[in-house]
């Protein structure tokens, strides 16, 4: 099977398999930290006999100590690669700095070498949870599903089954063509597995005429990932087989708004202030963008009359309507999307919302 299947949970705002919004650097943050600070430690100790060393181990740590600030700091992407790079000639093992090129080569999809830095980290501290996630995903991305299978097996050593270690797992059984190897790993889902494990798990029950249980997983990964287009297809395709052409045809037409509302420069949300200026403008001088944030507009509506659980839908028609200098419809939008969801919403988020389009946020 072609590694093209695998879904690059980094390029696109779902995050396909992650379990959290959280990407796994972050949350890798706290163990190189704490792991550094102790290999700086063991560090100090062993220079105090050896002058050689001892220049070596400060050159080493000021370049280290340099490169996370500049990642802390956001720097530039190739200015912080360098940096980490020169650290890392100057200690090829240290766990920190191998996990945060790891992490900066996956963000720039230098594969192969995030794949090489993955492996020196887990390699210095075997245990390593998200070390080894990382070189499992990367070695599916790289098409080694051999490998990934191997390196797997760890995560899923504990006494409480793994969501995310569970679907890598499946991905490279399928990808070696081990169907049922692969449907046993999903087996182990907890029960807030996550959106794209249930979603290859409704696919394969689907394909296994499972219809039931194809239609349970999908609607629950629609519940966790509305826009998740390979659930909506796959979900109309389980709704048509049961004989339920209704439900079919209403997953369709969300699936087909979807992909009609594609992202350009006219209809996507402002970044800031000085692009929704620009937006406004071009949409006053423009019939053709008028057209089209127009048309933007009745898909977005439709989307959310058939499709109300799609929460970012509403936030995407309040923009599009402030641009028009409906802020009064862009109000309204917000507080029906509050009416139906702001009970499971951060509070600092509710007020922000109606802040920025109820509130008189310059716009």
């Amino acid at each position: 099977m072609s590694p093209n299947r695998i879904v690059d949970a980094r390029a696109g705002p779902g995050r396909a398999w992650r379990l959290a919004a959280t990407p796994v650097a972050t949350l890798a943050l706290a163990a190189v930290v704490s792991l550094t600070a102790c290999g700086g430690a063991e560090a100090e100790r062993s220079s105090r006999d050896d002058p050689a060393a001892a220049t070596g181990a400060a050159a080493f740590e000021a370049a280290r100590n340099r490169a996370f600030r500049l990642v802390d700091a956001g720097a530039p992407p190739e200015q912080a690669l360098a940096a980490l790079r020169e650290a890392h000639a100057l200690d090829p093992t240290a766990f920190g700095v191998n996990a945060r090129l790891g992490a900066l080569c996956v963000e720039l999809k230098l594969y192969g070498e995030a794949l090489g830095f993955h492996a020196a980290a887990l390699a210095a501290h075997p245990d390593d949870r998200v070390s080894r996630r990382e070189v499992v995903w990367l070695a599916l991305q790289l098409g080694d599903p051999t490998r990934a299978l191997a390196e797997v097996e760890p995560l899923l050593a504990g006494p409480e089954p793994d969501g995310e270690a569970c679907y890598l797992k499946a991905m490279a059984a399928d990808q070696l063509g081990r169907r049922s190897q692969a449907r046993a790993a999903l087996s182990e889902l907890p029960e807030q597995g996550a959106a794209s494990a249930l979603v290859l798990r409704g696919r394969f029950a689907l394909e296994a005429g499972e219809l039931p249980a194809a239609r349970s997983d999908l609607e629950r990964a629609l519940a966790q990932r509305p826009d998740d287009q390979a659930a909506l297809r796959a979900l109309a395709d389980t709704c048509r087989r049961a004989g339920d052409d209704a439900a079919a045809a209403h997953w369709d037409e969300v699936l087909s708004l979807f992909v009609a509302l594609r992202d350009n420069r006219f209809t996507r949300p402002a970044s800031g202030r000085a692009e929704r200026k620009l937006q406004r403008q071009a949409q006053r001088k423009n019939e053709y963008i008028a057209a089209e944030v127009a048309a933007h507009e009745r898909r977005l509506r439709r989307l959310l009359e058939l499709h109300p659980d799609w929460r970012e839908g509403y936030e995407q028609l309040a923009d599009t309507l402030t641009r028009a200098d409906r802020d009064q419809d862009a109000c309204a939008v917000i507080d029906a999307l509050l009416a139906r969801h702001g009970q499971q919403m951060d509070p600092t988020n509710v007020a922000n919302l109606r802040r920025r389009y109820c509130g008189g946020e310059s716009q």
